[in-house]
Parts: structure tokens; C-alpha cells; sequence
């Protein structure tokens, strides 16, 4: 993952999958990991209270980070503390993209 700017930040509901390898340290907790450790985080919405230049991060699912609160932080931050351990990135559905609809029994028999 490229490093983020104010103008390239993740639309709200993209995932991020994150690998922690050993030795390395969470971003979560700031502590050393003995064992690697994968989680996913899901960006938020903004928040009227934070400054521009800022992304929020939740847990996927919430419990998984923080006891489901959500955590908002410098961009710059994000880039040096997060950005390293991003090994997948999955966008929001698109809106415009209609859900496939299940195939009925019969469907397709010819």
C-alpha cells in the first residue's frame, strides 16, 4: 500500500487486512508480538471533531481492536505506524453495483 495523503484517504467501509510479523510491533498496542498477528481494521466515517488530515480506524469485527471503540489519528501516523503491516485492501461495495440475485432452481437447464 502506497503511503496515504488528505487527498487519497480510503473511502469509509474499505478494509484493511494487517499482518504483524514476530519481532515486529502492533500498531494496536505498541508492544513487540512474539507470534505474528493478522487482524482487519475497517475505515470510518470522519468525525466533525477531527481535524483534517486524520483517518478513523475500527476493528473488524469491533471487539477486535480497542473493545470496539474506534481510534482516530494523523494521517502521518497511519502511514508509519499502520501502512507497513497493510497486505490487503478491500474497498466498500459500490453503490451503484446491484447485488447478484440467487439463481432459482431450474435456472439455467436446458
Amino acid at each position: 500500500m502506497d503511503p496515504i495523503t488528505i487527498e487519497t484517504v480510503p473511502p469509509a467501509g474499505t478494509l484493511l487486512s494487517l499482518t504483524v510479523r514476530r519481532g515486529q510491533s502492533d500498531p494496536r498496542t505498541q508492544q513487540r508480538v512474539m507470534q505474528p498477528a493478522c487482524f482487519r481494521v475497517r475505515v470510518e466515517e470522519p468525525s466533525t471533531q477531527d481535524p483534517p488530515g486524520f483517518i478513523r480506524l475500527g476493528g473488524q469485527p469491533p471487539e477486535s481492536m480497542d473493545n470496539g471503540f474506534i481510534r482516530a489519528m494523523p494521517i502521518d501516523a497511519f502511514n508509519h505506524d499502520w501502512r507497513p503491516h497493510v497486505v490487503a485492501v478491500y474497498g466498500p461495495p459500490s453503490p451503484s453495483t446491484p447485488p447478484t440475485p440467487p439463481a432459482t432452481a431450474g435456472e439455467g437447464d436446458s
